[in-house]
């Protein structure tokens, strides 16, 4: 498909970037969800005391919450302004073609705000009716 209406332009090094963390955030989370499950199916690790096994989650959760800030600020600072310009005007006989409809039923489905739209067996727009 080479010509989507919405198109996303990024840059290799915020693509790698992005794709980097991820993986990083991906594998925190299943060592951590596999640590979790080795000890709650075998308590001998922590041994018995209550309050240093709290004490443990408590600190993976800070350090959960730390993780979420980080990743807050990241995108804070990152989505600051608009990078994205707008998608250029698609002229009206490119629509109509795209949509494969004639212009008495785009200027039908133009005016009404709610709309039933049949289509055919291929998926063709075959008839609009207001509501």
């Amino acid at each position: 498909m080479d010509n989507q209406i919405i198109r996303t332009e990024t840059r290799p090094l915020r693509y790698g970037l992005d794709v980097f963390l991820t993986c990083i955030v991906w594998m925190l989370f299943i060592s951590l969800s596999a640590l979790s499950l080795m000890k709650f199916f075998n308590p001998d690790v922590l041994g018995e005391n209550v309050f240093h096994r709290l004490k443990v989650y408590f600190y993976f959760s800070c350090l959960n919450a730390v993780g979420l800030i980080i990743w807050a600020v990241y995108n804070r600072i990152r989505f600051r302004k608009e990078r994205r310009k707008n998608s250029p005007r698609t002229p009206l006989p490119n629509l109509l073609a795209s949509l494969g409809v004639d212009p008495d039923m785009y200027m039908e489905m133009q005016k009404a705000q709610r709309m039933i739209v049949t289509h055919n067996d291929h998926g063709e727009i075959e008839k609009v009716s207001r509501l």
